[in-house]
């Protein structure tokens, strides 16, 4: 390796971290969860839980890089309007399983992305 290869390899060594540091968001990540179900249901409780372990096996940390907003239909008449339109107004992203809520957040936003997650 010759002297400037050296030198130039050196320097991207050091001046990496502080490369890195700076496409880190200043503020978490936010991830909405739609519900398919009420949150009475026994189902959601253990899906959500199983979202939020996968993620922080991927390396998210709740607050430090991502911080999750759960939503969940409150009636049959009401389902994902008001949820949807609240999603929409805080997320980066959205998850949701099932068409309806896909179908709600859709008529919101071309701009968010909506992930679809098996149940």
């Amino acid at each position: 390796m010759r002297r400037r290869e050296f030198i130039a390899f050196v320097g991207g060594a050091i001046a990496w971290p502080q490369l890195a540091g700076a496409n880190r968001p200043d503020r978490p990540r936010r991830v909405g969860i739609l519900a398919l179900f009420p949150a009475s249901d026994p189902r959601v409780d253990r899906q959500i839980a199983a979202f939020k372990q996968r993620l922080l096996d991927l390396g998210w940390k709740e607050q430090l890089n991502v911080a999750s907003d759960d939503k969940f239909p409150a009636n049959p008449a009401e389902r994902f309007a008001a949820p949807a339109a609240e999603l929409v107004a805080t997320s980066d992203i959205i998850v949701t399983s099932g068409t309806p809520p896909v179908q709600a957040l859709q008529k919101l936003t071309k701009s968010i992305p909506i992930v679809m997650a098996s149940v």
